[in-house]
């Protein structure tokens, strides 16, 4: 009987409940958080992949256009950018494969 009137006396009871609310507001927040971190991170490749690979991609067609032009052999380059779209290719397919969710098991 003590320890409900001392805690009926003093707060205790609503500063425990105001805390636990907060805490659910919290978790809440972070969970929400948690969320767009993993979005961002399933886009992600979209803005640090694709323009160095564009960039490239169009650098190596103009080198090309170029080389062919001269009537030069375009081997090298064509071999280049076969190199950089398999790495570019694997970055992309590790990405996709590192974020998906796999089963337990």
């Amino acid at each position: 009987m003590v320890v409900f009137y001392m805690r009926a006396a003093t707060g205790a009871g609503r500063r425990c409940r105001r805390r636990i609310g907060a805490w659910r507001i919290s978790s809440r927040r972070w969970l929400h958080q948690y969320d767009q971190q993993i979005r961002l991170l399933q886009k992600v490749k979209y803005w640090y992949l694709l323009p160095p690979y564009v960039g490239l991609l169009l650098a190596s067609a103009g080198k090309i256009m170029a080389r062919t032009a001269e009537g030069q052999p375009a081997g090298r380059s064509r071999i280049a950018v076969a190199i950089y779209t398999a790495v570019f290719a694997i970055v992309w397919w590790a990405q996709t494969g590192l974020w998906r969710a796999k089963p337990a098991g």
